[in-house]
């Protein structure tokens, strides 16, 4: 199923059924140019979990922003970042379970979100292409829990 231009939550689901929210690094300084899009072992508060996805442009691409507009997500020396500036197109493809996606650089099929095997809570996610991109659930947010 494709997306649609909205609100979401986004984790990652180990292999032993933990889930992991995505999103900037909790102590993010919002006058450093960039910040660190991590995995977090914990729950989050909705507002630092909620994704806004803008699009679709072409099928299946988006501008991501998590928290604010100001900061879009990037890719940068491998690893995904929130950054100012222009936004980076992301393709974000169905996998094989439902409400389950892969995110791609839309530059380059090679490039997807990767979530580091074996470490802790906020792990930085990287952006690869000698890995198999990780699969993230997308779960659409309430609106009461976006204000």
């Amino acid at each position: 199923m494709d997306l649609k231009e909205g609100n979401y939550f986004i984790s990652y689901h180990d292999t032993s059924g933990h889930v992991f929210p995505i999103a900037r690094r909790l102590n993010d300084d919002s006058t450093c140019p960039q910040a660190p899009v991590v995995k977090y072992a914990e729950p989050i508060p909705p507002e630092l979990a909620t994704w806004k996805l803008e699009g679709p442009f072409t099928p299946n691409t988006y501008f991501l922003y998590n928290g604010n507009k100001e900061k879009p997500a990037d890719y940068i020396d491998k690893f995904v970042w929130l950054k100012k500036g222009d936004p980076q197109v992301w393709r974000i493809e169905p996998a094989s379970t439902p409400g389950t996606y892969i995110i791609l650089w839309d530059a380059d099929d090679e490039f997807g979100w990767v979530v580091p095997d074996g470490s802790g809570d906020e792990a930085q996610i990287e952006c690869r292409e000698d890995a198999e991109p990780s699969v993230f659930s997308f779960v659409p947010v309430p609106p009461q829990e976006c204000s």
